[in-house]
């Protein structure tokens, strides 16, 4: 279970070009390091120049996978759902093209002809002995995102000690449903947040020091058009939240959480709505 639960945790689907390009430079040069050194697979006899040339044969097709991702897959892609098996399915076909780039490299280099068997033991042998430098970008690029989520976390929660609480307006909100005749009052004062699930919306206050949770028949998006105080915001495809209730962020691998009482659940900000839930709580 914890296993599955990694393959559907968030990973960042790039880090832009230059992190990528440097990323696969320092795998290729461990690589190149460990076949220089250990000589696997019958590399023995083969000079330096040709191991130095399978390295760099692999950094250019780890680069011309890096630039096909960035400039014509990620136009098909939604980042906001990018996870670990996705990442791992990546980067199994970027292995495929490493291993025909050193295909095509060992036909010119080596005196071997290619064959079936040849080709399988290429792909067996790539495979294998990519797993460690996989393994270590996929743990650096899993520390990377915990530190940018720390990061973002920590300057949340420094944006929302410091900033005034101005959360004693009495307006009310008043939230119909379209579908039956029931209506649900609260006040910017009271709600915290709204919580969505299917055709209904849990409307969650604090009222008088006690946690209220109202059950309405109205979707999300029409609670949303209800709404017309800006400090209601939409962080979640689930959730719209008090901006003025938060009491602080924290933040993890699987992203930026919302806390506004102990006893309740956290609030997730996805990261399609991460900078508008900044912007708006520093505004304030």
């Amino acid at each position: 279970m914890q296993l599955f639960n990694n393959l559907l945790s968030p990973f960042p689907y790039t880090r832009g070009l230059i992190a990528e390009s440097f990323s696969a430079l320092k795998t290729c040069i461990l690589a190149t390091i460990i076949l220089l050194v250990i000589r696997p697979f019958g590399l023995d006899k083969v000079t330096a120049t040709t191991i130095l040339g399978f390295g760099l044969v692999v950094f250019v097709s780890a680069l011309i996978n890096i630039l096909v991702a960035l400039f014509v897959v990620r136009k098909f892609v939604n980042e906001e759902k990018w996870t670990v098996w996705k990442e791992v399915i990546r980067v199994l076909i970027y292995l495929c093209v490493n291993v025909i780039a050193i295909m095509v490299f060992a036909n010119y280099t080596l005196p071997i002809e290619l064959d079936n068997i040849i080709i399988l033991k290429f792909i067996s042998h790539t495979i294998l002995f990519a797993i460690i430098p996989i393994s270590i970008r996929t743990v650096s690029i899993k520390n990377w995102l915990l530190k940018q989520r720390l990061k973002e976390a920590h300057k949340l929660a420094n944006i929302i000690e410091e900033r005034a609480s101005d959360n004693n307006s009495t307006d009310v909100i008043v939230l119909k449903s379209n579908i039956v005749n029931d209506v649900v009052t609260t006040s910017f004062k009271d709600l915290l947040f709204i919580e969505a699930d299917k055709n209904y919306i849990t409307i969650v206050e604090n009222s008088n020091g006690k946690v209220r949770k109202t059950l309405l028949r109205l979707s999300l998006i029409k609670a949303q058009e209800q709404i017309t105080n800006d400090i209601i915001i939409r962080c979640h495809r689930s959730f719209l939240v008090n901006i003025n209730a938060v009491s602080k962020a924290i933040g993890n691998s699987q992203g930026l959480k919302l806390v506004f009482l102990d006893e309740l659940k956290t609030v997730p900000v996805s990261r399609s709505y991460k900078e508008e839930v900044m912007q708006k709580i520093n505004s304030l």
